[in-house]
């Protein structure tokens, strides 16, 4: 007798498999994901707009002085590093939005892989690294 090519056996008395079981379970985490991947790359380019068109602060300009270059630079410099204190939780916020909408991205596409494709290792890890789910089994 060979054995059976199926890799997922069916539950005990019923012909479920396992993949389906929790479906609904990750289309929760799938839409909350998704939400909040896309909260956070939105307010990342809004964040990121509002600086590069000066509606947060006014970025210093370079001003040419009688006082000679190294004092014109270092007049520039401590004006660039206010403005930057200034928007400072502009930054953070920014570099802190990026990643978690990437994370939020890599459980997406776990739980895309869980709903379309079996519950394998090997399905997961593919999803999180594409941003193409693995193929729903023709068996």
């Amino acid at each position: 007798m060979t054995p059976s090519r199926d890799p997922i056996p069916a539950h005990a008395g019923s012909a479920v498999r396992p993949a389906a079981v929790g479906v609904a379970g990750w289309h929760w985490v799938g839409r909350t994901a998704a939400l909040v991947a896309g909260a956070c790359l939105a307010g990342q380019t809004a964040l990121f707009m509002l600086d590069e068109m000066g509606l947060l602060a006014d970025s210093p300009d370079y001003v040419e002085t009688s006082a000679g270059r190294a004092a014109d630079l270092a007049t520039y410099s401590a004006a660039f590093f206010a403005y930057q204190q200034d928007i400072l939780w502009n930054i953070a916020l920014r570099d802190t939005l990026a990643p978690v909408a990437y994370l939020a991205l890599m459980v997406l596409a776990v739980s895309v892989a869980n709903v379309l494709g079996p519950c394998r290792p090997v399905s997961q890890l593919i999803a999180s690294r594409s941003d193409v789910p693995p193929r729903r089994s023709t068996r």
